[in-house]
């Protein structure tokens, strides 16, 4: 089974924060480089700090494909403003 297969089967009603830790700790059993790792949960935490400021759920079960759409219009317009 995949690593994406089995967080998928975790992830209903899971905390995020709980996702991300398992997810990064299999990055690190496969080897991954510590930069890769770090640029990983620099990345996933800006997703999860982009939710609570919306006060929006944690959980993985919560995050929508609207959800995700807003979270890359957050990351495009942030990019114009640099």
């Amino acid at each position: 089974m995949t690593k994406t297969a089995q967080l998928r089967g975790l992830g209903r009603g899971l905390e995020l924060s709980n996702l991300i830790e398992a997810y990064l700790l299999a990055c690190q059993a496969e080897g991954k480089s510590p930069q890769t790792i770090r640029w990983y949960e620099q990345k996933l935490r800006s997703f999860t700090d982009h939710l609570r400021s919306r006060r929006l759920p944690l959980t993985a079960s919560a995050v929508t494909p609207e959800i995700m759409r807003g979270f890359i219009a957050h990351l495009q317009s942030a990019a114009t403003h640099r």
